[in-house]
């Protein structure tokens, strides 16, 4: 293959982006008058939740380019309208469905008005996003090294290194089961899909983080089989079951341990590649018919967790399916952000930086460091969510209540100017590079989410969940690229060739 060109999309016609402003505007408006009228009625949470929606949606009125529908910042917006605008409606009104008891999940017997708060807080964090996003320029970072300034790759090195991978992530599967499988009785369906490695004594708990690692190997042979099958014809057969057998591996191992979002962004992840691969046309097709599988196994994995107030054998109702999704304190919850809050007013606990350190020692097995301090998402769950036991019920504290834990209102602040920031640099090297595959697929794995994962989880996990799937990734390519291009060498080639043989 050729080197592939950076490019510079081109800018929005003028009538085109006067129809968008107009129709973002009058959205607008229309979010105001509701907000008022659902303030006039009460419902102070929702109104805030619509507010913190207005201002991260400036950054898409202000946006003059071709909408990318998946550029990191419009990525990180579904997730605040979900997380933050649907969630606080339905706890604000009350709608439960009876499957989810709402003061058990988010209030803890706190007076309502406590998630009021919290949502001041969350307005303040994301006003500062949005300020760090819109303070950089918008300058393509186009990207120098060979993996992404040429697609050509070695046919026989990479399919060795696919084959490699895909044998490594089955073995660490295989090995992964073999240590976690407890008795037969796992064989029942109720036990099939659960939390994997858990202890009631810290000395004990093994999270087995490096076969997790091994076993992520399977999700990176899939992205790069599906590449291949898309943009070449040698090979199909290899490269097919290249990516059925690491597609089979992830979503067992997703199911096996009970990773509701690892089940999902198997499929979601393939829709960006494929979204990208096409030019930015949304794949309708292919998004109907995985969303219902993608949805229906979140829906039974959710059913096999304790607690979760759904039950396969119970009777099946939109709230049922829905509730799992956005009734839970994860991602960018105000009242995880409210919890944690009055727990460092109440002890005094502030951290000073320690949270945002964490990635630098996580590496280490606990065997080798039985006294490892516990990562910030276990801290959060036994200290204000009452778990007693180690690798379930953690709780990832988000980005607001992190920075509370460090530094204070400044952390909260400072913190989201700097995320904001970095998106804006993240949507540059995307604008720059989006026309090299290569690019596209570290982009979905390790650079798209990453303000939506350290928004709704954390910073030091999400340095380690970067680096556990972008290390292996670009060390591959790298394996699999020539060092110099082959039409660098048949230049040199030629050049060589027309000089007068030296006698």
């Amino acid at each position: 293959m050729a080197s592939t060109p950076q490019f510079d999309p081109p800018a929005i016609g003028p009538a085109l982006t006067f129809r968008r402003e107009l129709l973002m505007f009058a959205g607008a408006a229309l979010l105001i008058l509701a907000g008022a009228a659902i303030a006039g009625a009460g419902h102070a949470l929702t109104t805030l939740a619509l507010l913190i929606c207005l201002i991260t949606a400036i950054p898409l009125v202000m946006n003059s380019r071709q909408l990318d529908l998946f550029s990191p910042w419009n990525y990180m917006f579904y997730f605040v309208i979900l997380n933050v605008l649907v969630r606080s409606g339905f706890i604000d009104f009350g709608i439960n469905g009876d499957v989810v008891d709402l003061n058990e999940v988010f209030y803890l017997d706190k007076p309502p008005a406590f998630m009021i708060d919290s949502m001041l807080v969350m307005l303040a964090g994301y006003s500062f996003l949005t300020l760090g996003y819109m303070l950089p320029a918008n300058r393509p970072i186009p990207l120098r090294a060979r993996i992404f300034t040429t697609e050509q790759f070695s046919r026989t090195r990479f399919k060795v290194a696919l084959a490699l991978m895909l044998l490594t992530s089955l073995g660490a599967l295989i090995a992964f089961i073999a240590l976690t499988f407890t008795s037969v009785g796992d064989f029942a369906l109720g036990m099939l899909s659960k939390h994997r490695g858990l202890s009631d004594d810290l000395g004990e708990y093994k999270a087995y983080g490096y076969l997790r690692l091994l076993i992520g190997l399977s999700t990176i042979v899939a992205y790069l089989s599906y590449l291949r099958l898309r943009t070449g014809r040698r090979d199909r057969g290899f490269y097919r079951l290249c990516f059925a057998l690491s597609i089979l591996i992830s979503l067992a191992m997703a199911f096996y341990s009970q990773s509701r979002s690892a089940l999902v962004f198997v499929f979601i992840n393939l829709i960006f590649i494929k979204y990208y691969l096409d030019g930015q046309r949304f794949p309708w097709r292919i998004f109907l018919i995985f969303a219902p599988i993608a949805v229906a196994l979140f829906f039974v994995t959710s059913a096999l967790r304790t607690g979760s107030g759904v039950e396969l054998g119970g009777r099946l109702s939109p709230m049922t399916i829905v509730a799992p999704i956005i009734l839970n304190n994860g991602g960018m919850d105000a009242s995880k952000t409210g919890h944690v809050i009055d727990y460092v007013d109440q002890t005094q606990d502030y951290w000073l930086g320690g949270t945002l350190i964490q990635f630098m020692f996580a590496a280490v097995p606990r065997q080798i460091w039985p006294n490892k301090p516990v990562n910030m998402d276990t801290y959060i769950g036994e200290k204000i969510y009452g778990a007693e036991t180690y690798g379930s019920a953690a709780v990832p504290p988000g980005l607001f209540s992190e920075m509370y834990m460090n530094y204070w209102y400044a952390g909260i602040l400072m913190g989201a100017l700097l995320l904001g920031m970095l998106m804006k640099k993240i949507n540059n090297l995307l604008i720059a590079n989006k026309r090299n595959r290569n690019f596209i697929i570290l982009y979905v794995m390790c650079l798209q989410p990453v303000g939506m994962s350290v928004l709704g989880s954390g910073v030091s996990s999400t340095v380690m969940a970067v680096l556990m799937s972008g290390a292996p990734l670009i060390a591959v390519l790298y394996a699999v690229t020539p060092r110099y291009p082959l039409h660098r060498r048949d230049q040199t080639a030629r050049s060589t060739a027309s000089r007068p043989t030296p006698y």
